[in-house]
């Protein structure tokens, strides 16, 4: 997908607005979080998209307990990133 650098400037700053909230409610701070916005932004144009991968996110920091400073691994975002396209091509 090509999207014009203005458009990925204004959805890697929904992402940083969503990565701000996950660091509130799970007392973290994200060492990489502009990186993980860019990586996340640069996926789609869709904001339901970046909502469903930013709530993904968040519930891996939940499962794994991450507390404190952390960097989230790039992997990390790849799977999840992988997923929601999974779930876009599944038909009920």
């Amino acid at each position: 997908m090509s999207l014009s650098s203005g458009r990925i400037i204004h959805m890697q700053e929904e992402v940083l607005s969503h990565l701000q909230m996950i660091e509130v409610n799970h007392e973290v701070k994200i060492n990489n979080k502009e990186s993980v916005a860019g990586w996340i932004a640069g996926h789609s144009d869709d904001h339901l998209k970046l909502l469903t991968i930013a709530l993904s996110l968040n519930h891996w920091i939940a499962v794994n307990g991450k507390k404190g400073d952390i960097e989230v691994p790039k992997e990390v975002i790849e799977r999840i990133i992988s997923a929601v396209h999974e779930k876009e091509t599944f038909r009920y």
